[in-house]
C-alpha cells in the first residue's frame, strides 16, 4: 500500500469514527430536534457558501434551535415546551420551527410565495408532504438559487416577526403605563 492509499483509508477511518461520536452525542440533545433532523453528515452545507449576511445566519439559528422563536426564548423562562404557544396568531400551537417554516398563518402569503418559486426546481414534490418533510426539505436545500429562494422567505419572515414582537411590547407598556397611572389616582383619591 502506498503513502498516499494509507492516508487515504486513516483519512476515512477519522471521518467514520467522528461521525459516529457526532451522531451520538446530537442524539442526546433535545435543542437540537431540528438539527438531528437535516443534518446526517458531518460536513460543510451547500447553504453556508451562499453569501447572505443575514440569511445565512437566521437559517443557521434555525437550523441549530439559537433562534428568537418562542421554543427557544420560552427556555429562558423556564416554560414547558408545550406552552410556548406562538404570540401571532390563533391556532394554539407550540411556536417552533415546524410553525414558523410552514404552519403559522403569519407568514402565509409569504409562504405560498416561496413554494410557488421552488416547487418547480425540487426533486421531489414536497406539497403533499408531511409539515416534518416540508421542513427537512427546506432545511436540506442544495441548489443555491432554490438556498436564496429559502433565505429570503426567513428573512422576510424573521422581519415580519420582529416588527409583530415590537408592537405586542409596546402595547403592553402603554398598558402597564394606564395601570400605573390608574392607580396612582386611585391612591390620590383615597390619599
Amino acid at each position: 500500500m502506498s503513502d498516499e492509499q494509507w492516508r487515504k483509508v486513516v483519512k476515512e477511518q477519522i471521518q467514520k469514527r467522528e461521525q459516529k461520536k457526532w451522531q451520538e452525542e446530537m442524539k442526546t440533545k433535545t435543542k437540537l430536534r431540528t438539527y438531528v433532523l437535516v443534518k446526517q453528515e458531518l460536513k460543510q452545507e451547500k447553504y453556508l457558501e451562499v453569501r447572505d449576511r443575514w440569511g445565512v445566519p437566521e437559517l443557521t439559528k434555525l437550523r441549530g434551535g439559537a433562534n428568537r422563536l418562542k421554543i427557544e426564548k420560552g427556555r429562558y423562562s423556564k416554560i414547558p415546551p408545550e406552552q410556548r404557544i406562538c404570540d401571532f396568531c390563533n391556532t394554539g400551537e407550540v411556536e417552533d420551527e415546524k410553525h414558523f417554516l410552514v404552519r403559522c398563518p403569519l407568514y402565509c402569503t409569504l409562504r405560498e410565495g416561496l413554494w410557488r418559486d421552488i416547487y418547480p426546481l425540487l426533486r421531489q414534490p414536497v406539497l403533499f408532504s408531511t409539515d416534518e418533510q416540508k421542513v427537512k426539505s427546506l432545511l436540506k436545500i442544495e441548489d443555491k438559487k432554490l438556498v436564496k429562494r429559502v433565505l429570503r422567505f426567513v428573512k422576510q419572515a424573521m422581519r415580519i416577526r420582529g416588527n409583530k414582537e415590537k408592537e405586542r411590547e409596546k402595547q403592553e407598556e402603554e398598558e402597564r403605563k394606564a395601570e400605573k397611572t390608574k392607580l396612582s389616582k386611585k391612591k390620590q383619591k383615597l390619599g
